[in-house]
């Protein structure tokens, strides 16, 4: 099984906030919000969560040291994110992740940068 979760903020993230106004994640989900319709879906979703949170802390502090990045992310994605990294580039921009299903557990198998503006 395959899941792509579309555009998505990444580094500084995405917003109609002017430049000197920093943007705000999006609210986390409250325990009244509904759940996915599957399983499957809850799992991929957990795993993207973890998986973007883990990314977002590398790029708070441009290292993927000590982040759990490994934890929900294939070899491929990994060199995805090492990438973004070295380039760090400071602009705001859209992303894409590829997920599959792996054994028993969701991966993300790929981060695409999308270069163009939000």
């Amino acid at each position: 099984m395959l899941l792509l979760a579309g555009s998505v903020p990444a580094l500084a993230g995405c917003s109609d906030s002017s430049p000197d106004t920093p943007a705000r994640p999006s609210p986390a989900p409250t325990a009244g919000s509904p759940s996915p319709g599957t399983t499957a879906e809850a799992a991929a979703l957990t795993a993207y969560s973890n998986s973007w949170a883990a990314q977002t802390e590398a790029c708070s502090k441009a290292s993927s040291a000590a982040t759990g990045l490994n934890n929900n992310n294939t070899l491929r994605a990994l060199f995805d994110i090492e990438h973004d990294l070295k380039v760090m580039r400071l602009l705001k921009y859209a992303s894409t992740a590829t997920l599959e299903k792996w054994g028993t557990k969701w991966m993300a198998t790929k981060w695409t940068a999308q270069e163009r503006s939000c």
